[in-house]
């Protein structure tokens, strides 16, 4: 689709006769709306991210953000949760299906 709109915009220029220079900040204007576009679709993923979440129990969610967002190590999350850290890795795992089996319904 980009594709397709740089080649109208080339053709635009020639038709136009503009200079190579225009085209030039046609071109830079053109990688602006990708990024723009990549920043729209990477908002979209966190929206469906953070849905997909919600939808956990507040035990599972607090672990995955424990672990993935905070970095914690199992040993420190067990510690917190004063349990052993065998079980924090089963829960963690069990969460992380979940919300892999929640995200993925919703795509």
């Amino acid at each position: 689709m980009y594709q397709m709109a740089r080649n109208i915009l080339a053709d635009h220029y020639e038709k136009n006769k503009l200079t190579t220079s225009d085209y030039y900040e046609a071109d830079k204007i053109t990688g602006n709306i990708e990024n723009e576009f990549d920043e729209i679709e990477k908002k979209e993923q966190h929206q469906e991210l953070y849905e997909a979440m919600s939808k956990l129990s507040d035990e599972q969610r607090e672990l995955l953000i424990l672990s993935r967002f905070h970095g914690l190590k199992y040993e420190e999350i067990s510690k917190i949760n004063e349990t052993s850290v065998g079980a924090i890795k089963v829960k963690i795992h069990r969460a992380i299906n979940k919300l892999r089996e929640v995200y993925f319904e919703n795509a």
